[in-house]
């Protein structure tokens, strides 16, 4: 019976000159990267499978996760939450080779050099474009967001939300609350086509036409607005019993309070209390 050979075996793949190629993170992987809670975790793990690709001459390198604890004197648990990490962002890919007759033969890690397509965006401009003239203008890039039903929102596609949403509040707030979202598994993510249509559709309902009742951005992605039937957004009517005594009422966040016997606020529809 012949012998499998222990030299590693290297699937086809990108092939690095060790002496001249410098570890180069493109803008576009830079700017996914930078948008990350745990940026310097998630830059330290790309940059080190990266440079061992390069050592080992490919893409797909060999890299266990015993191997990267040891260097990078990780525990496994964070070995392996920062790549999964990675991988959610289409940067690194696990690959298995198998024999002919299926034997697995090695367990391989493919370093992507640049944002897969199709993702979930993609960056057009001069990336990658030698300037021929040390004097020309940058050009600012931009992102086109790809509608697939299947992708769930990313860190990047928050620009995009802001610029369509009608009240523009509280970005920071905001930001925190579509971050929250994008860290959850892809299937409990929404996809940027839903998102989009909610909010233009939701932006002719009755309810929206009034300013004050459309709810802070922060709100509206914390409660998943996103999944509210525009048809049943009506607009608030006002307690008839408040209305006939003309009290004062005041406005939080899109929801109408009025001011009720109590000397306390409710709200114009279920008479909740008002809790500032």
């Amino acid at each position: 019976m012949k012998r499998l050979s222990t030299k590693p075996i290297i699937p086809d793949g990108v092939q690095y000159n060790n002496l001249e190629e410098p570890i180069i993170l493109s803008k576009p992987i830079l700017d996914l990267l930078m948008q990350e809670p745990k940026r310097a975790e998630l830059i330290t793990l790309y940059i080190f499978y990266y440079s061992k690709a390069k050592w080992q001459g490919t893409s797909q390198l060999k890299a266990s996760t015993l191997y990267v604890m040891q260097e990078l004197e990780w525990t496994e648990e964070k070995v392996l939450r920062i790549k999964k990490r990675l991988k959610e962002l289409q940067l690194i890919e696990d690959i298995v080779i198998h024999s002919v007759g299926n034997k697995i033969l090695g367990h391989y890690i493919k370093v992507n050099l640049s944002i897969p397509v199709p993702h979930s965006y993609q960056v057009l401009g001069n990336i990658g474009k030698k300037k021929s003239d040390s004097k020309e203008k940058d050009t600012k890039k931009k992102i086109i967001i790809k509608e697939k039903d299947e992708d769930g929102i990313t860190f990047s596609m928050f620009e995009n939300f802001w610029e369509i949403y009608p009240k523009k509040v509280d970005k920071g707030k905001a930001l925190t609350s579509w971050k929250k979202i994008c860290n959850k598994p892809l299937k409990n993510r929404p996809t940027w086509k839903e998102i989009r249509r909610a909010v233009s559709l939701q932006i002719k309902s009755e309810r929206w036409q009034e300013p004050s009742f459309i709810p802070h951005p922060a709100t509206w992605l914390n409660q998943s607005r996103w999944l509210d039937d525009p048809k049943e957004m009506k607009a608030y009517k006002r307690n008839s019993e408040f209305t006939s005594r003309m009290k004062p009422f005041i406005i939080d966040d899109g929801i109408q309070y009025d001011l009720g016997p109590d000397g306390k606020y409710h709200h114009c529809v279920t008479g909740e209390v008002y809790i500032p």
